[in-house]
């Protein structure tokens, strides 16, 4: 049985978090073996115990993790102490399937904000002066949509957060090399990010084809939103290319499982 591998960053060891791996859980076949998406096997008893593993191993309380329907878009949802649990050990709050939340932030100590990813890109926030913390997934749609900018301003909305004060993973997510798609990925981001220039870090054209860097994109949106460079830790590794550590919806062609950004608020904290 391999090992649970669990990656974590300097710049919130302050706090609970981790980006989860495929390894170290007990789901079978193509979500082999951390799968953390109930949608995406048909045993919820083992995506339970993979969830068990990762709070037992951060040292978080299982019934503290927290997660919502995803649908690339923009709604960031302000964990309470009434929401913590949903998506896990409690139903989701009403009309959250319908509506979707691809971002969370709380300062609920204890609760632990869980998004899911098998190739969009994960952001983990923390704010050390306020003890309040954010988790986004961002697809390429969310990535047009500027949604960790949007998450970065509701902090400063319900928390007095700062941007300049904030701490910030851009988790691993697939590399421009393996994601190519055509001109309406490229238009979008284009009408949302003004003109890029090409052959830079951020897209370059193959044949009829583009090749994008969403996470780049995304590091773009957050110095935008007011994040210091120096408060950002970018992980460059790309799950696509990756078969033993990621999962990859694109390279597993849907048959595959999905990791986790998760970050804590932690007890006790000031």
């Amino acid at each position: 049985m391999q090992a649970l591998s669990l990656l974590q960053y300097d710049i919130l060891k302050d706090v609970p978090h981790c980006f989860t791996t495929r390894l170290g859980g007990v789901s079978k076949g193509g979500q082999s073996s951390l799968n953390l998406s109930f949608s995406r096997e048909p045993s919820r008893k083992n995506v339970l115990e993979n969830y068990r593993r990762v709070s037992e191993a951060l040292g978080v309380a299982f019934e503290g993790m927290t997660h919502v329907p995803q649908h690339h878009g923009d709604h960031v949802l302000v964990v309470t102490e009434k929401e913590t649990g949903s998506g896990i050990t409690k139903p989701y709050p009403d009309g959250a399937e319908a509506y979707g939340y691809d971002a969370m932030i709380t300062d609920v100590p204890g609760t632990v904000l869980c998004t899911l990813h098998a190739d969009c890109v994960p952001v983990l926030l923390y704010d050390p002066q306020n003890n309040a913390v954010g988790a986004v997934h961002s697809g390429w749609r969310g990535t047009v949509l500027k949604i960790a900018a949007k998450t970065v301003e509701k902090m400063e909305c319900v928390y007095g957060t700062l941007p300049s004060e904030l701490r910030a993973v851009i988790g691993p997510s697939i590399g421009m090399d393996c994601f190519e798609t055509d001109d309406d990925v490229y238009e979008a981001l284009q009408e949302s990010f003004g003109l890029f220039p090409e052959g830079g870090d951020l897209f370059y054209r193959k044949g009829k084809k583009y090749h994008i860097s969403v996470s780049g994109f995304v590091y773009r949106t957050l110095l935008e939103a007011g994040l210091l460079a120096q408060n950002i830790f970018y992980d460059t590794r790309c799950t696509f290319a990756d078969e033993k550590l990621f999962f990859s919806h694109r390279r597993d062609r849907g048959d595959t499982g999905a990791m986790a950004a998760v970050i804590s608020v932690r007890s006790g904290s000031v």
